[in-house]
């Protein structure tokens, strides 16, 4: 992306990409570059201050051109990103580079699923079919869930076929971004796919990924949905994961799938018996509630929501669950005087033998790790820790 009042405008993929530089240089025969400055730098990130000089071949005249440029490297060591700006843009250079590296908690909540999916694309953009084959079970089944495509099940020959296909006819690479998890082998991804497909020329591809792994961290299942198809994928993520993992943990799984409905229902009555009695609900955010004691209050807190937002509606991007424990990664979102809003949270629920809720603890996105530990202290407890 060039965000310069004079550049060659945005493209997408290495090819274009590089095409763009061999124009650049065809332009001059002495063409060369130096970083002035590290503005920004992290393991997978670098911000610069560059000049660049030369000399034009056309006219023989000497050129000096100074400018900003924002790198994001992958896993695999490789440019995912690259943005420039003019020089004088220092401001908006560095807000950008704190967008793109700032880490949302979902970022850090990956799963042996997502890791599954990061080993194929590597595989996949070094050309290495074979090690592309080895991060799928020779069992996976995929299931097309798109309005157009509507292909239904694929079983392994014909879909190892399809996707040979795909990697020998065509230079389609997959952009996958982690958006929502279900324990350790289920994962929900925004998928972008671009590239050449013969005569077909370009092609951009937008879709929704559900992936499933086995115990060995090998994929076993695909399910595709189209990009505004949301709901629907979190639905077939929760459906498997209730089938799967979640299943060893009935009585949380069961409650939290009833919290989910009272609340949807509006049904107060039914929430509230979904607590323990003296149920305690800690707010850690830095603009949060107070301290809640009681189901009343905390169904009261629920309420006062609702009058905010009427529309207002629960969304569940990650889950971890264990018999004495949920760790929840969500969003309440709605609409309030007019305009959409999405309030990001993260929730670690203790629970009693029942199954019933006995204490939240509520936290902000960039306090993941205190609600990790949270959560890892109760899997690691039988029984219930005192509540202050």
């Amino acid at each position: 992306m060039d965000h310069r009042t004079v550049g060659f405008g945005s493209v997408r993929g290495g090819e274009a990409a590089a095409q763009a530089i061999r124009a650049l240089l065809q332009l001059s025969d002495d063409f060369a570059i130096r970083v002035d400055d590290v503005l920004g730098l992290r393991s997978d990130a670098l911000l610069a201050r560059w000049t660049s000089w030369g000399t034009v071949r056309m006219s023989g005249g000497d050129f000096e051109r100074n400018g900003l440029m924002i790198w994001l490297v992958g896993t695999d060591g490789l440019l995912t990103r690259w943005e420039q700006f003019d020089a004088e843009r220092d401001a908006e250079a560095l807000a950008r580079f704190d967008e793109l590296t700032s880490e949302p908690a979902g970022h850090r909540l990956t799963n042996a699923a997502s890791r599954a999916v990061d080993r194929s694309m590597g595989c996949w953009r070094a050309r290495d079919w074979d090690g592309v084959v080895a991060t799928f079970s020779p069992t996976h089944r995929m299931d097309d869930r798109r309005r157009v495509v509507n292909v239904s099940l694929l079983e392994a020959e014909e879909f190892f076929a399809n996707l040979r296909m795909i990697f020998t006819s065509t230079s389609l690479q997959w952009h996958p971004m982690l958006r929502a998890t279900r324990g350790e082998r289920l994962a929900l991804f925004d998928v972008e796919g671009t590239g050449e497909a013969g005569d077909f020329g370009p092609v951009e591809i937008d879709l929704l990924w559900v992936v499933e792994v086995d115990a060995d961290g090998r994929r076993v299942a695909l399910v595709t949905f189209d990009r505004d198809d949301l709901d629907a994928a979190l639905a077939k993520l929760d459906v498997r994961y209730a089938a799967g993992e979640a299943a060893e943990h009935g009585r949380v799984q069961d409650e939290m799938h009833a919290f989910r409905r009272a609340f949807a229902s509006r049904d107060w009555d039914v929430l509230a018996g979904l607590f323990t009695p003296d149920v305690v609900a800690r707010d850690h955010r830095l603009l949060g509630w107070e301290t809640l004691h009681g189901p009343a209050a905390y169904v009261q807190g629920l309420r006062t929501l609702l009058e905010l937002a009427p529309d207002v509606r629960l969304r569940l991007d990650h889950v971890r669950m264990s018999d004495q424990g949920l760790l929840w990664v969500g969003a309440w979102t709605g609409t309030r005087e007019g305009g959409a809003f999405e309030t990001p949270w993260i929730t670690v629920s203790e629970h009693d033998h029942l199954g019933r809720v006995a204490c939240f603890d509520t936290y902000d996105l960039d306090q993941l790790d205190a609600a990790r530990a949270r959560f890892e202290e109760l899997c690691s407890s039988a029984a219930l820790p005192a509540r202050a």
